[in-house]
């Protein structure tokens, strides 16, 4: 089942919530209150409205939000229906550095405009810019034991209100570390790219077959139109990163996005299984390291920039804060 609120401030939404868990309390007890293969399969949708005279603008989210935390936080990373934005604007935008290696056709308003025309638009991606057409944005990172046990709304939201809030006029430092990030996973995979090799079986169903790298077995590839990557960890049936919905010439751009994704969460300090293809698993922390060598590219980096960027909204439009009450 689902329950559904109307549109509520967070104040008023935070309130609606604790009156919720403890209904649920009395009813069954604190049973859902942790994590177990039940509440496992349920998930906390929080949808953000625009209001009047606001826009949700994908780049923004994109540009400005850490899924890649978020999701991780809330154990909800790689699953069948919370895949990141990066997959779904990453292909393409890989597939253009390849001929753009120093990212000048990127510039102004064109990295913005990428990203819009490729946002992931559907119940497959943590954000769902489908949802769009009706004014708001689904968002689906966070899950039950969020609901149950998570702090303030407002805490939980983080930085997700703030990046929708970056005015142009203030989007620079993003669009700037978001396209050396790209550049640096684009001349990744341009070293990568030759160590890699697939092969497919036609099955009763789908086509399946793997991903190879250096040699050895990287991942697992099922294709019905449409392709899924599930890189192998240690186990026979050990998955450790997935990506969906690309075809099959979009395989190299899917293996660096899962590269970028695992370097990350290495530099996350995110506990994580490691790869059973130690070649791809060196390339990976060779990434990580290089990652690390910009600090401005930090997950900690983006949130201080947005922090940076609600003082300048609030230091050069006043009126605006004082006629919203805040």
């Amino acid at each position: 089942m689902e329950l559904l609120t109307p549109p509520l401030p967070l104040d008023d939404a935070e309130t609606v919530r604790t009156e919720l868990f403890e209904a649920i309390y009395e009813i069954d007890g604190d049973f859902n209150f942790f994590a177990n293969e039940h509440t496992a399969n349920c998930g906390w949708h929080i949808n953000i409205d625009a209001g009047d005279g606001f826009r949700l603008d994908p780049d923004r989210f994109i540009l400005g939000v850490d899924e890649l935390l978020l999701l991780a936080n809330n154990d909800r990373l790689f699953s069948r229906y919370t895949a990141l934005q990066r997959h779904a604007v990453g292909v393409p935008l890989l597939r253009h550095l390849a001929h753009d290696p120093t990212g000048k056709f990127l510039l102004g308003s064109a990295l913005g405009n990428l990203l819009d025309a490729h946002a992931g638009r559907d119940k497959g991606y943590a954000a769902n810019f489908a949802k769009l057409l009706k004014g708001y944005v689904e968002l689906r990172h966070f899950s039950a034991e969020s609901f149950f046990n998570g702090p303030h709304l407002i805490e939980q939201l983080e930085r997700i209100p703030a990046a929708f809030a970056v005015w142009p006029a203030h989007s620079h430092p993003f669009e700037q570390a978001f396209r050396r990030k790209f550049l640096l996973l684009s001349r990744w995979l341009a070293r990568a790219r030759c160590k890699l090799a697939w092969d497919l079986t036609q099955g009763l169903v789908a086509a399946e077959g793997r991903v190879h790298f250096a040699g050895e077995p990287l991942g697992h590839l099922m294709a019905n139109g449409l392709v899924e990557l599930n890189l192998f960890g240690h186990g026979d049936y050990e998955y450790i990163a997935t990506i969906r919905d690309i075809v099959l010439s979009d395989i190299p751009e899917a293996v660096a996005l899962l590269a970028l994704d695992l370097a990350e969460l290495t530099n996350l300090g995110v506990r994580q299984r490691a790869s059973r293809n130690k070649s791809f698993q060196r390339a990976v922390l060779q990434l990580a390291g290089q990652l690390r060598k910009d600090p401005g590219l930090s997950s900690s980096a983006q949130l201080e920039e947005l922090a940076n960027a609600e003082k300048l909204r609030r230091k050069m439009h006043p009126q605006f804060y004082a006629a919203a009450g805040t």
